[in-house]
């Protein structure tokens, strides 16, 4: 008895919800209509939202929440179709004409999904311009130009600025520190080779009479000079610590990051003769679910294949 009471209390709470959502559909048609748009333009976005749901709910195999315990396909939805049928039509005069093409053009390109490449480290920074990766303390704000990068403590207490130059001639990373960046008085200095990159760093008082470390990394044709500083003197030894342990995690982006660092794109293609969905998964670089993914992202999951000349989305 227990059990039954707790289905028909479902019940009750999913039509009570029910209801506010077949209001807020009406509404909604309504005000497409209003604006110049077919309102049954509803019917297919909330298609859209069920075809996701049902995915996720045969990925998860879990049940479905979507429209409460009673749920139909918002196409088959009989009440669904008759609260947009409310709004009324649209007389041809007063429809909006939108050309398919500045949509595909403002589309194409638009980032898609998680970049799990990039989100590893809490705060690390791709450089891609000059081909170099490194993880700035949490929490630290970064500002960067196209040739150098500055991350700072939240509470100004130390800052780190990265800064590229091209190598004008062959020399140790420790030569160049003296002889380019003309500092002599290194202390606590060594040797840096990280990554199967040469370097050199140690620590000096600059001219502004703070603690300063400094480092020269060679990457490619070019130094990667760093100048960390510590303006608060009680925690000299921890923030240099924790600079230090910075400029160590400085490399050259991987092959796998380089294509990733932007992450997935849309991108439009027109459909030839002889599309098959299977075939296009099996060419995506999306990991889990391919087909799935791409026939959620055109509108034909679970089935349904485009026509020859029609534009559909891709992933790259």
């Amino acid at each position: 008895m227990a059990q039954i009471g707790s289905i028909w209390a479902a019940a009750g709470v999913s039509g009570f919800g029910r209801e506010n959502e077949l209001e807020a559909d009406s509404l909604g048609a309504e005000y497409l209509r209003n604006a110049g748009y077919n309102p049954r333009a509803m019917i297919d976005v909330l298609s859209v939202l069920k075809n996701q749901e049902d995915f996720n709910v045969r990925v998860a195999q879990r049940q479905p929440t979507y429209h409460g315990l009673f749920t139909t396909h918002p196409r088959n939805d009989i009440r669904l179709q008759q609260a947009v049928a409310q709004a009324g039509t649209v007389d041809d005069a007063q429809l909006r004409e939108s050309d398919p093409s500045v949509f595909r053009q403002q589309i194409d390109g638009l980032p898609f999904g998680e970049n799990t490449v990039r989100t590893g480290d809490r705060n690390r920074y791709y450089q891609d311009l000059l081909s170099y990766t490194m993880v700035f303390p949490d929490q630290w704000e970064i500002r960067e130009t196209p040739t150098t990068v500055q991350a700072s403590a939240a509470d100004g207490a130390a800052s780190i600025r990265v800064e590229a130059q091209r190598m004008q001639e062959n020399k140790e990373p420790r030569l160049f520190i003296r002889e380019n960046l003309g500092i002599e008085d290194l202390q606590r200095s060594e040797a840096l080779s990280q990554y199967r990159l040469l370097g050199y760093t140690g620590t000096h008082t600059n001219e502004s009479g703070h603690h300063e470390r400094v480092a020269a990394i060679y990457l490619g044709p070019r130094v990667f000079v760093f100048r960390a500083q510590v303006t608060d003197p009680e925690k000299v030894d921890e923030l240099d610590r924790l600079l230090l342990s910075s400029i160590r995690t400085f490399r050259a982006i991987q092959m796998n990051e380089r294509a990733g660092s932007t992450g997935l794109q849309v991108r439009y293609v027109q459909v030839t003769t002889g599309f098959d969905w299977a075939a296009l998964a099996a060419r995506s670089p999306i990991s889990q679910y391919p087909e799935e993914t791409l026939r959620l992202l055109n509108g034909y999951y679970p089935i349904g294949t485009p026509e020859p000349g029609e534009w559909i989305k891709i992933l790259q």
